[in-house]
């Protein structure tokens, strides 16, 4: 089967994370899935992330450990060295789950028009690796360019309408939209939220697609880059670059406000007269008869706030 689906290509980048660096490697090259090139970008690491890296190198396609100029440009870095047709990165205190690639493999198989793929159920670990399971779907429901304009996947960019987040580890993108996309992860200087600087790229080619199925786990520790003021503040100035850039009308917090008050106090008038401009539209991944031997993957449409 491994030999009919694409190449993907993972980049590690990592600096002195000796701690987490064996079991990020470890989830993947263990995988189900032989069509993997895994390369992996150390900063100079002098914690002995060295010897890690080469305990596995004869699974790795390319590493080095050598001076850099930060996270992102290591992930180019690496990125220029791959081949592969599926592309995705992955921090060295972060891991992948046991069918991870070859649920992505199949379904980019399946469905070529699929260019950008995400989890609908992001996972998590804590700082010992312990899974703290998967975010609930309630209130996270899917994925669309509109909501990404209405800061529905930042907090604090939209009045009360958080969806949470698109997951970095999660997500996995055709080389095709990366090459369309300027071909590198940072095109100005962003020190944390290169992620969402890169999906404010692709938004521009294609919409993201959803899968009901856990991809990867982000392990939740002390004094990380996502998690910081910082990210936020950039990613809020991507956001309203963006908004500039379409000529994006975003929904009025006082829209908003009246919109709830009629949900707390007329619960059922709310339900039949909202109108469909209150909804996002997404694309998700399913699986349909999935106890029968033709269970095959779906793709969607449906709606969701």
């Amino acid at each position: 089967m491994n030999s009919k689906f694409p190449k993907i290509s993972i980049v590690t980048p990592s600096y002195d994370q000796v701690e987490f660096l064996e079991n990020a490697i470890l989830s993947v090259v263990s995988q189900d899935y032989e069509n993997i090139e895994y390369i992996v970008i150390d900063g100079g690491s002098e914690d002995g992330s060295q010897d890690v890296i080469k305990r596995y190198a004869n699974r790795i396609k390319y590493w080095c450990s050598e001076s850099d100029n930060g996270q992102y440009d290591a992930i180019d870095k690496g990125f220029q060295k791959s081949t592969g047709e599926i592309m995705a990165w992955l921090n060295s205190d972060d891991m992948y789950y046991a069918w991870t690639f070859k649920t992505v493999a199949c379904i980019m198989a399946r469905f070529p028009e699929v260019e950008w793929l995400t989890t609908l159920m992001p996972g998590y670990w804590d700082r010992y690796g312990f899974c703290l399971g998967l975010r609930s779907t309630t209130g996270y429901t899917g994925y669309s360019k509109a909501a990404f304009l209405d800061g529905c996947y930042l907090t604090g960019m939209s009045p009360g309408r958080n969806l949470g987040w698109i997951q970095q580890e999660s997500t996995f993108w055709r080389r095709s939209l990366w090459q369309r996309s300027g071909a590198r992860l940072c095109d100005r200087d962003i020190a944390f939220a290169g992620d969402f600087e890169l999906w404010s790229r692709f938004y521009k080619y294609g919409e993201l697609v959803g899968v009901e199925v856990p991809l990867a786990g982000f392990r939740i520790r002390d004094q990380q880059r996502g998690s910081c003021e910082q990210y936020r503040i950039e990613a809020k100035q991507i956001l309203l670059d963006m908004r500039r850039e379409w000529e994006w009308i975003h929904k009025s917090k006082e829209r908003y406000v009246k919109r709830k008050k009629l949900q707390r106090t007329m619960p059922f008038l709310f339900r039949c007269f909202r109108s469909d401009n209150e909804n996002y539209r997404g694309r998700k991944i399913v699986r349909k008869n999935p106890g029968s031997t033709d269970a095959d993957w779906d793709l969607v449409e449906y709606e969701f706030n």
